[in-house]
């Protein structure tokens, strides 16, 4: 028997579950219902945990829109804001990962209240430092003014680490 035919034809292939967007750190995971060999431990009961923003960038959940500073972007905007490439613009890292917990909660991803300060902060920061324009384009700034701690709250939040979905990694 070949590597490849090392697993059986029913275990779910890791890639699969990555593109149904299921993630895995170490040896615990984010499952999916329904698939075999998955679990939902680390989603505390909830069928939907957050994604990063890596997975956002390819993948978008129907028509959503999303508004951010009084700036209402469609998928397209959105997903060309998370592919640009960030070099030290705080703006595009801030948006990167708002943009990401603004998508994981409309497409059901639970929040708490350590998730809706840190995106009150954002949002904020996202108005003083005039990172959206009136026509939605994205400024530049250098210096997170004291915003980095949301920026890092949403991070954990994408990556599961906040709120309910705290995956185990025991």
């Amino acid at each position: 028997m070949s590597p490849k035919d090392s697993t059986s034809r029913s275990e779910t292939s890791r890639r699969e579950l990555l593109r149904k967007g299921a993630t895995a750190t170490g040896a615990a995971a984010i499952g999916l219902a329904g698939v075999p060999g998955t679990s939902l431990a680390g989603c505390m009961g909830h069928d939907i945990c957050p994604k990063s923003p890596g997975y956002w960038k390819h993948h978008w959940p129907g028509d959503e829109t999303i508004t951010i500073a009084g700036c209402t972007l469609d998928r397209s905007e959105a997903q060309s804001i998370l592919k640009t490439p960030k070099r030290g613009n705080k703006c595009l890292i801030m948006l990167f990962q708002l943009i990401a917990a603004k998508v994981n909660l409309a497409a059901g991803a639970p929040s708490c209240t350590e998730l809706e300060t840190a995106l009150s902060g954002a949002e904020a920061f996202i108005r003083e430092n005039n990172c959206l324009d009136g026509n939605c384009n994205v400024g530049e700034t250098r210096s997170w003014n004291g915003a980095e701690q949301y920026k890092n709250k949403l991070d954990a939040y994408n990556n599961g680490r906040l709120c309910e979905c705290n995956v185990d990694k025991s």
